[in-house]
């Protein structure tokens, strides 16, 4: 036979098969889509976007998972397509919320860290409880635009406006998934995807194994033998609590990463024109078990199995609407030196050895997201319960309430009012990053204040090793606390005591910042951090975030050929919410975003 009859044979064979493949596709998905009460949506000519955040991963491990072929498809983008991976500058605090308000809003001023006190309420925030969360984007979106209008929000912590969100905890009371499904969706995804159904159930069952199995022998937390001995006989004393208790990650890490992901294929099928997800799968194996574990690489293989199959239906269905991709991470991880291990006590006995006989009172969390994953299931099996028949609704009310029984009460979710307000001193800690406040008054004091109160923590502070910065203000001015005395922070003698950081100027400039919110700590302390990356921790983590120093500054950015995007200047996440409003915002909202101002005074 000529070649070529043989050409166009083949030629033939690849145009029916990809035909088939588009009608197996618009037939999978369209009955999905049904399921789920929505359509395909109407056409208006402008490119999409769909951002993938893989969160807490830091721009060098995510070097080194390539090289150990951790993420076999994001490495075929990179090294085969060409696409680009560029570090860029999270900005303090480096923690998911600063970096989710300031990409979806364009601000996220005054947000101090993860966690921190309000005076004038006397009440705590945490950027896991929902209420504080909708509180908190009512302020960061007033007047400013969301990238995600009109769009889709799939587990992220604000929703940018989106006209969908789903497990997204600024609207968690507003929607949930199991209220959106209709009839027979779960037979029609089984049915249409077998070999992923059946995937997602081994792997739910090996991720239960594997963290039943680490929590019964206390390695799911770093400490010292006796530590994990002692957790060993709390697990063995309430059985039904070791037994509950891995439902929650395995909830997160396989099922619900499982469903967002057909969520985020659907939106794409239906043409929506932004969409944002999130997989925090990483970020939770790195705080315990350090950022290229078994567990964390783990994590990722699956991630970017979950990228390779959205990035394939995004190119399915580019006739529909033509999207582009983003894949990011919000903030990186160091290796973490836990202060109690260090120095033989926690951050909050150091405080209390210090300030005479003043109450303390010291919060902060294990796991960012472990109680996030309770309130999620917690909430969706809720919503389901409403909605399933009597029977059905019997057996979701028993496994709802022997969840609640079985597992730990996180009191930062469950409490939406601070009961330790007779306490003198307040310590707020996330990571490397900690905010202390003094009840003498309800407004900012002064380290000259600071210091006629309390002379002996701020002489301790300032000899010891285990703090980076200690600082604080002085007649409107950021200042530091050093063996040299109190500096302000453009002094130049201060740059010239930083080491072990890559542009010591560029660091003062976010710490000033930082330490002008109006709800930052009296002081602010930051981990000491050293020229192996690694930080003091104020928690109990393998690998920490939320301060400065090491790999958590610098997460990652990777763009197809064609977005010239140049992120080397970038030093807060207020500045990619300039880059998609650029690109993707029409020219109303461009013209009205020149009038926003994107920095609080």
């Amino acid at each position: 036979m000529p070649l070529m009859q043989v050409a166009w044979l083949v030629q033939r064979l690849i145009d029916w098969l990809t035909a088939l493949a588009t009608w197996y596709y618009n037939r999978k998905y369209g009955a999905l889509a049904s399921r789920l009460g929505g359509g395909v949506m109407p056409g208006d000519g402008r490119r999409g976007f769909l951002i993938v955040q893989i969160d807490g991963l830091a721009h060098r491990y995510l070097l080194d998972a390539l090289a150990r072929g951790a993420t076999p498809y994001l490495q075929r983008l990179i090294e085969r397509e060409g696409w680009r991976v560029q570090r860029w500058h999270c900005g303090l605090p480096s923690s998911t919320p600063a970096v989710q308000a300031g990409l979806l809003f364009g601000n996220n001023w005054d947000i101090p860290s993860f966690r921190w006190y309000e005076k004038e309420s006397g009440q705590t925030i945490v950027c896991k409880v929902p209420a504080h969360l909708q509180r908190l984007q009512e302020r960061l979106s007033a007047g400013r635009y969301g990238i995600l209008t009109g769009g889709s929000s799939y587990f992220n912590l604000f929703d940018g406006h989106a006209r969908t969100s789903f497990l997204t905890l600024s609207a968690l009371d507003r929607q949930h998934f199991s209220q959106n499904v209709r009839g027979s969706f779960f037979f029609l995804l089984f049915l249409l995807t077998p070999r992923r159904s059946l995937r997602a159930l081994w792997l739910s069952l090996s991720e239960y194994a594997r963290t039943l199995r680490s929590r019964l022998h206390g390695t799911s937390k770093p400490g010292p033998p006796v530590a994990r001995l002692r957790r060993l006989r709390a697990s063995l004393t309430a059985p039904l609590a070791t037994l509950l208790s891995p439902l929650a990650p395995v909830t997160l890490n396989v099922i619900f990463r499982e469903i967002q992901t057909f969520a985020v294929a659907l939106d794409i099928y239906r043409s929506v024109p932004s969409i944002y997800t999130d997989y925090y799968g990483y970020d939770d194996r790195a705080h315990h078990h350090g950022p290229l574990s078994d567990e964390a690489l783990a994590a990722l293989r699956s991630i970017d199995a979950c990228i390779r199959e959205l990035d394939q239906v995004r190119r399915q269905f580019r006739h529909r609407r033509a999207y582009d991709l983003f894949i990011f991470s919000d903030h990186g991880m160091s290796r973490c030196r836990p202060f109690a291990e260090l120095f033989q006590q926690t951050l909050g006995d150091f405080v209390r050895t210090h300030v005479g006989q003043a109450v303390v009172d010291v919060q902060g969390g294990q796991a960012p997201w472990a109680s996030m994953q309770d309130e999620l299931l917690h909430s969706e099996l809720q919503a389901a319960e409403a909605r399933a028949s009597p029977r059905s609704q019997r057996l979701l009310r028993l496994l709802r309430r022997a969840l609640r029984r079985g597992l730990p009460q996180d009191p930062e979710i469950q409490a939406d009012y601070d009961l330790t307000r007779r306490s003198d001193v307040i310590v707020r800690v996330a990571g490397s990053l900690a905010h202390i406040y003094f009840k003498v008054t309800p407004a900012q004091m002064d380290i000259s204040e600071i210091a006629i109160l309390y002379p002996d923590l701020l002489s301790a502070l300032r000899a010891h090793s285990g703090f980076g910065l200690v600082l604080g203000r002085e007649q409107g001015n950021a200042v530091c606390v050093t063996p040299r005395g109190v500096l302000r922070l453009d002094s130049p003698q201060l740059a010239a005591t930083l080491p072990h950081l890559s542009d010591p100027q560029a660091a003062l400039q976010q710490v000033d910042r930082l330490v002008r919110f109006p709800h930052s700590g009296d002081l602010v302390l930051l981990g000491t951090w050293y020229a192996d990356g690694s930080v003091v921790g104020f928690e109990e983590h393998v690998a920490t975030h939320g301060g400065l120093g090491g790999p958590q500054d610098y997460p990652f950015f990777i763009t197809a050929p064609g977005v010239d995007w140049d992120l080397s200047g970038v030093t807060n996440a207020t500045q990619l919410h300039d880059f998609f409003v650029n690109w993707y915002g029409d020219a109303a909202t461009r013209a009205a975003r020149g009038h926003i101002v994107t920095e609080a005074p």
